[in-house]
């Protein structure tokens, strides 16, 4: 793809900017993006308002370990969460 998948278009907008879009207008009240590879360059190139972003440097442990560190910025209060892939 020669980049980051996150940055891919989808429509007018990257594959993650669609993807935090659809949560919004969802009502999704807490959107917490966990980002690893790639990190710098994704955060230069897309504007990320009204999300709580988590820079995960050691990434290469897989997506297992991306989850559990997006499920350890939550407060106590959550009732769910959802999960999307974006790579």
């Amino acid at each position: 793809m020669g980049k980051p998948k996150a940055l891919v278009k989808y429509g007018e907008k990257s594959f993650l900017e669609t993807v935090i879009g659809n949560f919004q207008n969802a009502g999704l009240e807490e959107i917490i993006v966990v980002l690893g590879f790639a990190a710098e360059d994704i955060l230069a190139k897309l504007r990320l308002p009204s999300v709580q972003i988590v820079i995960k440097e050691n990434y290469s442990l897989g997506q297992l370990s991306s989850f559990q560190a997006g499920l350890g910025c939550l407060g106590s209060d959550v009732d769910g969460v959802f999960l999307a892939l974006v790579d």
